[in-house]
C-alpha cells in the first residue's frame, strides 16, 4: 500500500546486504563515514528508525554503511535501507528536534518519513 525510496539495503534476511555497487552510488554514500538516517523491520513487524549523529568539526561521528548495518541487526532488524544522510539526518518527535543535525540545525528537506499513532 505505501513505498518510501532511499537506499543502498543495508540488511536482508537478517544478514549484512549492502546493495551500494549495484545501485550505483556514488563513492560519497558508500565510501564515507557520516551521518545517516535507516529505516528497519524485525521479524515481528516493529518499524525501526535510526538516525547517526556526525558531521560536525571535530567530533568525528558518524557510521559508514557497513556499521550502519550491524547496528541494524544488533536492534533486531530482519531487514533495513538507508535513506538520507549528512546534514539531511535530522530525528523529530513530538514536534522537537531530538538529534544535532550535522550542519548544527534542522536543515530544509523535500521530504520525509512521517509517522503517527492513532489515539
Amino acid at each position: 500500500r505505501h513505498a518510501i525510496g532511499g537506499g543502498p539495503r543495508l540488511v536482508k534476511d537478517g544478514q549484512p546486504h549492502i546493495t551500494a555497487a549495484p545501485e550505483r552510488f556514488r563513492p560519497d554514500v558508500y565510501a564515507s563515514i557520516r551521518p545517516r538516517t535507516a529505516a528497519g523491520i524485525t521479524p515481528d513487524g516493529r518499524l525501526l528508525l535510526v538516525v547517526v549523529e556526525g558531521g560536525r568539526p571535530g567530533d568525528g561521528g558518524g557510521m559508514s554503511l557497513s556499521e550502519l548495518a550491524s547496528t541494524m541487526i544488533k536492534l533486531g532488524a530482519c531487514q533495513a535501507m538507508n535513506l538520507d544522510g549528512g546534514g539531511s539526518s535530522s530525528f523529530v518527535a513530538d514536534q522537537r528536534l531530538i538529534n544535532l543535525p550535522g550542519d548544527g540545525a534542522a536543515r530544509s528537506v523535500s521530504n520525509a518519513l512521517l509517522v503517527f499513532r492513532n489515539g
